[in-house]
């Protein structure tokens, strides 16, 4: 087949999509991705990348890969407004003339915003081809969660586009099961809907180990690896991290390892310094090589997001990369992701926005038997193998495709 994969988001910005890509041309289909200028999570355009000069086609692994230029995102609604309008305007403008071949199946990778399908849906009128849309962030209910807008207003406007969108696609793929709900109130149809979990890479030590691990230090780790931003509740992880240092003094080796960036990655520096919480460390964005080598030196693995509804719906996509790197998860989240890390047996959760539970559930993990954590590890594996392993998914959307075909 001939696929054609509308992305706001891909490499070098790294998001399933890069290997989801990657995997179907490893299966023999035609796969060519229309995406912008990478800026994420920074919103800096990446080195060796101009708005005036592209590059504008590359070769990702294969797969040919055509960009538009986009305004880079910032911190605040109208910033965020135009670095979406931005992909839109030029996607489905200058879009005709970067896409080389005619696509059998249209896919948009529905990340944050759900306005990068509007450019899916004008060359699925274009080409008269079917439109498959993963639903990776509900809208717009994300938009009211992560404080872009609380506007009824506006979040009403919103949900017209949603509903024109979901109205265009002949599938629409769910990455959570309870996020069925919400797409049907938004006007998709039962018989469109399909339920395709996100996937996790299986990781491999494949390089050698990077230098920068030489500097975590020792002791028990908690780690957290990626986007550091409103949804991810740094203050409940500061407050965590207070109160135990408050309460239990005698305890001097539990270390808050943060990997990554994100908008809130200087609150939280500014605030642990200011709390006098030095065993929060912060090391920045870093390779995806890296991940496998950096979970490996885990006591735990920390999720946490915000106590919203919305997130109460969503497997937060590092649930099942943790889960590869067979260490025990804390979860610090409600609903579907606390259910399947309790279902798993990978590891313990806790409520959103619950400092102290939090503080106590790392506590049970440090007196807890490594014997014990292993048993946590090795069924975090099983499960993963089981569920979320990548080939699987892949040949389930595959499959999908073909019967639009």
């Amino acid at each position: 087949m001939k696929i054609l994969i509308v992305t706001q988001y891909f490499y070098p910005e790294f998001f399933i999509v890069n290997s989801f890509a990657e995997e179907l041309h490893k299966k023999g289909h035609q796969v060519e991705v229309l995406t912008g200028l990478p800026n994420y999570p920074k919103g800096e355009i990446y080195p060796k990348y101009s708005f005036f000069k592209g590059p504008w086609t590359e070769d990702y692994h294969g797969v040919r890969v055509a960009r538009v230029p986009l305004l880079p995102r910032k911190k605040g609604f109208v910033n965020l407004f135009i670095n979406y309008v931005s992909f839109v305007f030029f996607a489905t403008f200058l879009g005709l003339f970067r896409i080389k071949n005619k696509p059998d199946v249209i896919f948009c990778f529905g990340l944050s915003p759900v306005t990068s399908c509007l450019p899916a849906i004008f060359f699925k009128w274009f080409y008269r081809k079917p439109l498959s849309f993963w639903v990776q962030d509900l809208w717009p209910e994300s938009l009211a969660a992560v404080g872009v807008t609380q506007s009824k207003i506006i979040l009403n406007m919103v949900g017209v586009i949603v509903r024109f969108i979901y109205s265009q696609c002949d599938h629409i793929l769910i990455q959570s099961q309870a996020f069925k709900e919400s797409v049907l109130c938004w006007g998709a149809r039962e018989s469109q809907l399909h339920y395709v979990p996100n996937w996790a890479a299986k990781l491999s030590m494949v390089t050698q180990e990077p230098k920068w691990l030489s500097d975590l230090p020792k002791g028990f780790r908690v780690i957290f690896a990626g986007n550091i931003g409103k949804a991810q509740d740094m203050p409940t992880l500061l407050e965590a991290a207070s109160y135990l240092q408050r309460n239990f003094p005698e305890i001097t080796d539990i270390h808050w390892i943060i990997v990554g960036e994100g908008s809130e990655r200087l609150f939280l520096e500014n605030e642990a310094k200011k709390r006098s919480l030095n065993r929060i460390h912060t090391y920045g964005q870093k390779p995806n090589a890296d991940m496998p080598f950096l979970f490996s030196e885990a006591d735990v693995l920390l999720v946490i997001l915000k106590n919203e509804p919305i997130f109460s719906l969503t497997v937060p996509s590092k649930i099942q990369s943790y889960m590869s790197g067979g260490r025990p998860i804390l979860a610090s989240v409600n609903g579907e992701g606390a259910r399947i890390v309790a279902e798993a047996g990978v590891g313990l959760s806790c409520p959103a926005e619950d400092p102290v539970a939090l503080a106590n559930a790392i506590l049970k993990l440090y007196r807890m038997s490594p014997e014990d954590k292993v048993k946590m590890g090795n069924a975090g594996k099983a499960y993963f193998e089981k569920n979320y392993d990548q080939e699987l998914v892949v040949d389930k959307i595959i499959h999908l495709f073909k019967t639009l075909t």
